[in-house]
């Protein structure tokens, strides 16, 4: 990983390691817990406070083209690249909004700003240019995918890059920037033999001089079934023979015969040594005949460009097959027997930049190596291939916005002069109208009893309203091992501390009772609960079919677990009324899986009068047909259940009515738009609903209930409506020069008129009076007429206007001969 290892994940590595120790689980326990209270005592290592999004101060939406992603078929847990350089992301120090030198204080989001497992390669403080990998859950092939950068805090000060973003098929992971280390849970490092910093594909890279550089990894693939190798290279020679990536028998001179081994190099031997070619192999002899051996070539001569290798190695217990990818594009694919690429004298892990004993050594740059223990699909590699040769096209970034963790809802009231239901241009807002915002509790769209108002705005000078709706996240991990348990329900045996949780029956006989504790919910008591669920990580891969029921317990403060032989601790315990009920899809060894909402179960509990903020909730889960086993924290504190809460804080829904308090409105008027408008979110903060009108007309603007004219409107067309025009205008001066200033018009006042609108010519300027009897203006070099009309409060009259003359200065006389 970049920067300072966080001793969470050294611990974890030792505690790895100890499990592989030949005791029982019990001396396996104490010798970790052991070691880590020596390490937490000597390092007195604080855990990092939980965040949530809205935690932090700014974001960027990207949005990932679903064009870039290959086939009809959506992929999953995939790495994405984000490499973006922006102002924004400097440091404080250098201008921008990053809160931590080293780029620490930034959290990726997905769907419901679900909290997406980043590792960040290269992060510079004073350009704002970083480069993170993301795993993306699901990549869609038919839709833009879309994920937030949310960056700004400045209580993040420990690396926040996560293992976890490379899923448990990654067997090495190298960035190759400034470190040698593996990002992936097996912490597969590696070590430094010559090779040097460059200028790489992605941030640095390493350069190998062809002497006598190369990097020594902890990487091993001698016995996955299927399996892949990539890498960004550029060569500075293609001459026979340069090896990029090698394992296999030391004593290996990178060309089989008789060692078995494995190799992609530029240059090949096939009968004799040939140049300008890229090629795999992996066997025990090589040759120009087919031996059963894996042998894929391309012609390659490029020195000048970095390119992407990728080898997919498939069914090497039955039918071995290697195929070759070449910027991401299959050149050629071979078939070999399974006596002739055996694997079994392979002593060697993997070597970047040369075979085991031969002096081939590897003259380019390397960067961004990566193994799986799976084989992958063409689509994935393709996408792999767009996403890393030019991230700009793979997705769009939007501008730097404030983190908003608020629903949006605005609208307009506008007086609707030619009452068509749409604001046209030209027809003004309606201002000082009360506008209210109701939760529409039995969700029918309409107001009626039992509708609560939850806030109100009054429209402005132009009509416009607004409302946040403010929502919140929260997301909290099991802290310790006492706080995920499992109980026998047939004895009643409680056990806490243990390395997995069985959801359902352990041995198809014992059915099990899991109770999961969260503590210190910041969830205050009454607030509205929105969406629920439980994150696991499966330990095991099986798929016979398990059902499930979730419930709480109902109390207002869970008790911490207590293990010991019959002790009932879990089903003694009382239960919500709420249940849900879950059948979990198969599940793989180490992935991802998710409960149902359970916002109705979580709900009960923090409707009860005595619950508070930062009380603890417990989860438990039982069931039968078999069962879905799962990490504690005692086995992986990363991979640890973990609760992911939404919720409003005033009781609210995602079913909205927008209504006008109709007491606010002028006497006699008529909608011309549907009275009440309806609005549904989704649960996702940001969500915006911008085009909410309502258009009124008044229908008696006179007052008088008398329709003049028989249109079955009492407006300005009617004649005992209209108000008389303006008599004569009266000028200071009827002739004025071009540029002259304080010139005065007046009329006399109109009977029943209110207000006067005077309007002057382009260039000239009333500086005051408008709306009076009597204006000043300043004019311009351009004559005309001043005009004014009157104005009774809902109608206007023609105007009387008049012309003024304006004289302009002589020309310039020529000049004077003498």
């Amino acid at each position: 990983m970049t920067g300072t290892i966080f001793l969470f994940f050294r611990i974890h590595i030792i505690e790895n390691q100890l499990l592989k120790l030949p005791h029982s689980d019990n001396l396996r326990r104490i010798l970790s817990t052991l070691l880590i209270a020596l390490l937490f005592q000597q390092l007195c290592y604080a855990q990092s406070p939980h965040l949530d999004p809205e935690d932090f101060s700014n974001c960027f939406s990207v949005s990932i083209d679903e064009t870039q992603v290959m086939g009809s078929t959506d992929l999953l847990d995939f790495p994405v690249l984000i490499d973006i350089t922006n102002v924004a992301l400097r440091n404080t120090a250098n201008g921008g909004n990053m809160q931590n030198a080293n780029g620490y204080d930034i959290m990726f989001t997905g769907e419901c700003d679900e909290v997406l497992h980043h590792d960040i390669e290269y992060y510079t403080e004073a350009s704002g240019r970083l480069v993170a990998w993301v795993r993306i859950p699901v990549l869609s092939t038919s839709q833009p995918t879309e994920i937030k950068l949310n960056y700004g805090n400045a209580s993040v000060s420990e690396n926040s890059s996560s293992s976890a973003t490379w899923s448990s098929s990654y067997e090495g992971v190298y960035h190759l920037h400034d470190d040698f280390e593996d990002e992936t849970h097996g912490n597969n490092d590696a070590t430094n033999n010559g090779s040097s910093d460059v200028a790489a594909q992605f941030g640095d890279g390493q350069d190998f001089d062809g002497t006598n550089d190369y990097v020594q990894s902890t990487s091993d693939l001698s016995t996955a079934n299927d399996f892949s190798l990539s890498v960004w290279f550029k060569a500075d020679a293609t001459n026979y023979s340069r090896h990029l990536l090698w394992q296999g028998d030391n004593t290996g001179n990178g060309w089989g015969n008789p060692h078995e081994e494995m190799h992609l190099s530029v240059g090949v031997y096939q009968n004799s040594a040939q140049n300008d070619t890229l090629a795999f192999f992996l066997g025990d002899i090589h040759n120009g005949v087919d031996q059963g051996v894996l042998t894929v070539v391309t012609p390659f001569t490029d020195v000048t460009s970095w390119h992407h290798a990728y080898v997919n190695v498939k069914n090497m217990g039955v039918t071995p097959v290697a195929e070759l990818y070449l910027d991401g594009i299959l050149q050629h694919r071979d078939t070999g027997t399974v006596a002739r690429t055996a694997r079994t004298n392979w002593n060697s892990d993997m070597i970047f930049g040369k075979p085991g004993t031969n002096s081939r050594f590897y003259d380019g740059g390397l960067d961004e190596v990566r193994s799986t223990t799976v084989s992958r699909s063409p689509d994935w590699i393709l996408t792999e291939y767009n996403n890393q040769n030019s991230p700009s096209t793979f997705y769009t970034v939007t501008a730097e916005t404030p983190v908003s963790n608020a629903d949006y809802i605005s609208g307009n009231l506008f007086e609707d002069e030619d009452a068509d239901g749409v604001k046209d241009v030209g027809e003004v807002g309606h201002t000082g109208a009360t506008i209210q915002f109701l939760d529409d509790v039995n969700k029918n769209g309409v107001v009626d009893l039992g509708d609560t108002i939850l806030n109100t705005d009054i429209t402005d000078a132009s009509g416009n309203f607004s409302f946040d709706v403010p929502i919140h996240f929260y997301n909290q991990q099991v802290k310790d091992g006492n706080n995920d348990s499992e109980e026998n329900l047939n004895n009643g045996d409680t056990q806490v501390n243990g390395l997995d949780l069985d959801l359902g029956y352990e041995s198809g006989t014992e059915p099990r009772l899991v109770g999961i504790r969260f503590q210190d919910l910041k969830i205050p008591q009454g607030a509205t609960i929105v969406k629920a669920y439980v994150k696991f990580v499966s330990t095991t891969t099986l798929a016979t079919s398990v059902e499930l029921t979730i419930a709480a317990e109902d109390v207002n403060n869970s008790a911490v677990f207590v293990a010991g032989s019959a002790t009932f601790d879990l089903s003694s315990r009382a239960k919500t009324a709420e249940r849900t009920n879950w059948t979990p899809p198969s599940f793989t060894a180490d992935q991802t899986y998710y409960t149902p909402d359970i916002s109705n179960v979580i709900q009960e509990v923090t409707d009860r009068g005595g619950w508070a903020a930062g009380n603890s909730l417990s989860v438990l889960i039982e069931g039968g047909l078999d069962k879905r086993q799962v990490y504690t924290y005692n086995n992986d504190p990363n991979k640890a259940p973990s609760l992911y809460v939404e919720y409003y804080e005033a009781p609210m829904s995602e079913f909205y009515l927008l209504d006008i308090d109709e007491s606010t409105l002028p006497a006699t008027y008529a909608y011309t738009t549907p009275s009440e408008i309806a609005i549904n979110f989704t649960s996702c903060a940001g969500d915006t609903s911008t085009n909410n009108f309502f258009g009124i007309q008044l229908t008696d603007v006179c007052g008088n209930a008398l329709d003049d004219d028989g249109d079955l409107l009492i407006d300005c067309a009617d004649s005992d409506c209209q108000i008389a025009a303006p008599g004569t205008i009266t000028a200071s001066n009827d002739t004025i020069c071009s540029s002259s200033i304080g010139e005065t018009y007046s009329i006399a006042a109109v009977s029943g008129a209110t207000s006067y609108d005077w309007t002057v010519p382009v260039g000239a300027a009333i500086t005051a009076g408008q709306g009076t009897t009597s204006i000043t203006v300043d004019w311009g070099s351009t004559q005309g007429s001043v005009c004014v009309r009157s104005y009774n409060g809902f109608c206007y009259s023609s105007f009387t206007c008049k012309p003024i003359l304006m004289i302009f200065p002589p020309a310039t006389p020529a000049l004077i001969n003498h």
